[in-house]
């Protein structure tokens, strides 16, 4: 889902090409697949309450990103700032 909303927002911004280009370099990394369980679907459903201005992609990326105590890139100012404050 986050990388399907990463290649969409880079082409509205940047172009197809270059959304392009930077999908296929993420692909080529060490990504890992998260499933949400119901302790990430909880707390997505808790970061969407408290901060409605975040897409259901990125609150599952914060719950995911505590659960698993992962490293999140993103361009999304309201994201990072979310870092900082958790639900």
């Amino acid at each position: 889902m986050n990388l399907a909303e990463f290649y969409y927002k880079t082409a509205e911004k940047r172009g197809a090409e270059q959304a392009e280009v930077w999908y296929l370099q993420v692909r080529r990394y060490r990504v890992t697949a998260v499933a949400p369980d119901e302790q990430i679907t909880r707390q997505a459903e808790l970061w969407k309450v408290r901060r409605r201005e975040l897409s259901p992609a990125d609150c599952f990326a914060l719950a995911a990103r505590a659960a698993f105590q992962l490293t999140v890139s993103t361009s999304v100012p309201e994201l990072l700032r979310s870092f900082e404050s958790p639900p």
